[in-house]
């Protein structure tokens, strides 16, 4: 019976285990966004309570960043594997890649993945935009926390590999210390400090 307890716990780790690193590198960024606002004199505005643990399928915006010019609408999103691949197709569509293993042969090796091709609502980036932003140059971000190993997007019928600053076709795609660095340059004056690595 003790065997059973203990062989159940492990497999509930497992399964528990993605989950648990996403929520503590959120946790991680929303600590360093605090400090970051609080350093920069920025406001952080939350859209919803519940913003900490938004996914790819959620439409809504999880925060907001108040700087003096301009407005930054944040849509989290994640991936519980570094070994999946994002690919956003359009608004109302993605993808997933999932990798599962490489097997090396007599003559080479084969790869083996999986696309799951995936619909979600258009990203809202002015879900419950406070008042006073308005005004202010709204620029929408999707952050990408935890990262994947890669995330890319469609042009035409060309599949684009993107970095921190690049364009998904809804907003402009960064990873956690790329927001924090862009924050940090914002409106800035010289004495920057470097965000921790991820």
């Amino acid at each position: 019976m003790i065997f059973y307890l203990v062989l159940i716990l492990i497999i509930a780790s497992f399964a528990a285990f993605p989950y648990v690193r996403m929520l503590i590198k959120r946790v991680v960024l929303l600590h360093e966004l605090k400090s970051i606002c609080t350093e920069k004199k920025y406001i952080l505005h939350d859209s919803h309570r519940n913003w900490i643990f938004d996914g790819i399928d959620d439409s809504y915006t999880g925060f907001y960043v108040e700087c003096p010019k301009k407005v930054y609408s944040v849509k989290l999103l994640g991936t519980k594997s570094r070994l999946q691949f994002i690919n956003f197709i359009d608004p109302s569509n993605y993808s997933i890649r999932k990798y599962y293993g490489h097997f090396r042969g007599i003559v080479g090796g084969v790869s083996y993945w999986e696309d799951i091709a995936r619909k979600k609502k258009p990203y809202d980036f002015t879900y419950n935009l406070p008042e006073g932003c308005s005004s202010k140059e709204l620029m929408p971000i999707v952050l990408i926390c935890p990262v994947p190993a890669k995330v890319s997007a469609m042009r035409g019928n060309t599949r684009v590999d993107l970095c921190d600053g690049d364009h998904t076709g809804e907003g402009y795609l960064y990873t956690r210390r790329g927001f924090l660095e862009l924050l940090f340059d914002d409106d800035s004056d010289n004495n920057k400090a470097t965000p921790s690595q991820s």
